[in-house]
């Protein structure tokens, strides 16, 4: 079976040395997976802004075709045309395509429906719902107050650009004939833009690491608090700011790590989320106890979860996050709002702790607990662990994906 992925970036890096990403790595997991069946034929096509031209590549029993994109965000009729030719060369039995927030997946879907699978990751028409939980109105609204010197909100305009991502996300939604997804949310936001198409459950695979470290209470480090993304505002960073300033009062050791793409990297200046943050940290002298250590890779990642002495997903709305998964998995304790896909992964007072995702101070109550309470932490981590070894078992996600391909493959045969 010839299968032809489109991706939103480079799963593996050129010339077939694998990568550890700290984004799409679990696509690197599976993709790896896969070149052990005989009977499966992988292709990996990403776009690239850098280079022109095709990059063609075969290494490891994998395909390659970087394909140029001008501009992501925008529309380009001429992506249609590079992937039909592409798709002539490969000549696929199935079409499978990772997320659907950039224009380039709309121009895959139109190549052909009936043998395309897609894969919903998060759903960036349903993220702008949400975008401004716990943002204060004046950074909400779409022109400032007169007098602030901006003519236009920063954190505004990048709302309507997750908004128009997310018109080529329900466009090619719409499309679809097969979809694929995790969670609870997911089907039912799927079903309420395509209706007709079938959806399949499929769980995905991480990071192979992860599947090899054991958190435990008495090596990690007390009181000290990961996060894995706070650049901008639907990763909540600044509901969780509020929660440490309960927290700080009783703990003056508390210690925060955050991993990601640091705040120093996104859209600086007046008004942006970044500087909102900053000036946040600074007002309540938060500096001191919280460190930015930009992205991670595979390995400092379990590190940083074999340390924390809980985990936190502040998160305003989020699908079924790897980040999660990996702390579920590694055993660290999960503190997480209650949002979109959250509930299919992890039980509340069982395997994590779930809170309101604008309610800061019960945040800040179930990490207290999570501190104070030896007993409930190893609890926590057990169930969690055993519950992630479920959702994101190896073999079987992959038989059920093999599964999924076979039967789309028969009904085109048919």
């Amino acid at each position: 079976m010839r299968v032809m992925w489109i991706c939103n970036i480079p799963v593996m890096r050129k010339k077939g040395t694998e990568e550890s990403r700290a984004f799409g790595g679990w696509m690197t997991s599976l993709a790896k997976l896969l070149r052990e069946h005989s009977d499966i034929e992988l292709t990996i096509c990403y776009p690239q802004s850098e280079v022109q031209h095709f990059e063609r590549e075969k290494h490891n029993g994998i395909g390659f075709y970087g394909f140029y994109v001008p501009k992501r965000t925008h529309y380009d009729k001429n992506v249609y045309f590079i992937l039909k030719e592409i798709e002539e060369k490969i000549s696929p039995d199935i079409i499978h395509i990772f997320g659907t927030e950039f224009p380039h997946s709309f121009s895959a879907m139109k190549l052909n429906p009936y043998k395309t699978l897609i894969s919903i990751q998060g759903l960036m028409s349903i993220y702008a719902k949400h975008y401004f939980i716990g943002v204060p109105a004046s950074l909400a609204a779409p022109v400032p107050p007169i007098f602030s010197g901006r003519i236009f909100n920063p954190i505004y305009g990048d709302m309507m650009a997750l908004k128009q991502r997310g018109q080529y996300e329900k466009a090619t939604i719409k499309r679809a004939r097969y979809i694929t997804g995790r969670t609870e949310w997911d089907y039912v936001c799927a079903k309420n833009i395509n209706s007709k198409a079938k959806y399949f459950k499929c769980n995905e695979v991480l990071r192979e690491s992860f599947y090899n470290h054991e958190w435990r209470y008495e090596k990690c480090e007390k009181h000290s608090i990961l996060i894995s993304q706070s650049d901008y505002p639907v990763k909540g960073f600044h509901i969780f700011l509020k929660a440490l300033i309960i927290l700080q009062r009783k703990y003056s050791d508390i210690q925060v790590i955050v991993t990601g793409a640091p705040l120093q990297t996104a859209r600086c200046g007046s008004g942006t989320y970044a500087d909102y943050i900053k000036k946040y940290i600074d007002f309540y002298h938060l500096g001191k106890i919280i460190t930015f250590t930009g992205i991670q890779d595979e390995y400092q990642m379990c590190q940083r979860y074999l340390k924390a002495n809980v985990f936190v997903m502040p998160s305003l709305i989020e699908n079924s996050p790897n980040s999660l998964g990996e702390a579920m998995i590694m055993g660290t304790p999960c503190v997480a709002a209650n949002v979109g896909g959250i509930n299919s992964l992890l039980e509340h007072g069982s395997e994590g702790l779930l809170y309101q995702v604008d309610a800061e101070y019960m945040m800040a109550y179930y990490i207290e607990r999570i501190f104070e309470d030896q007993v409930l932490a190893k609890q926590l981590s057990y169930n969690a662990k055993n519950r992630a070894k479920r959702t994101h078992d190896r073999e079987r996600n992959v038989k059920e994906l093999l599964k999924v391909y076979s039967e789309i493959a028969k009904t085109i045969d048919d």
